[in-house]
């Protein structure tokens, strides 16, 4: 795999601080990618949705095994804090995603 170009070099740091686990720092950046088809299964979905594509990308204040959108506090941003630039527009493929619904998460579940 090719190395990952960034934006600015200050959100490379604060995203890759929890990808080896050895550097922890607070805020850390999330880049997570959810699946098209919860896009009419929760109404929670459907808001975090309302910018084009299935990636969001999150700020949070803390550190978890398990991402979860009810206990987790998080900040969802558009734009990079450090150098302004339109992430959506930056971000496309799927390399950059630390959080994947239904890999390392599930956003929703249905209850059997």
């Amino acid at each position: 795999m090719s190395e990952l170009k960034f934006c600015c070099d200050r959100f490379k740091n604060y995203y890759e601080c929890d990808m080896e686990g050895n550097i922890r720092r607070i805020p850390n950046i999330k880049i997570i990618k959810f699946k098209p088809e919860h896009s009419n299964s929760s109404l929670v979905y459907n808001k975090l949705m309302k910018i084009s594509g299935n990636f969001k990308f999150c700020i949070t204040t803390e550190f978890y095994e398990i991402l979860d959108f009810l206990k987790t506090m998080f900040i969802i941003i558009d734009y990079c804090p450090f150098c302004g630039k339109y992430l959506h527009n930056f971000y496309k493929d799927d390399a950059y995603a630390n959080e994947i619904d239904g890999v390392t998460f599930d956003f929703y579940k249905r209850k059997e």
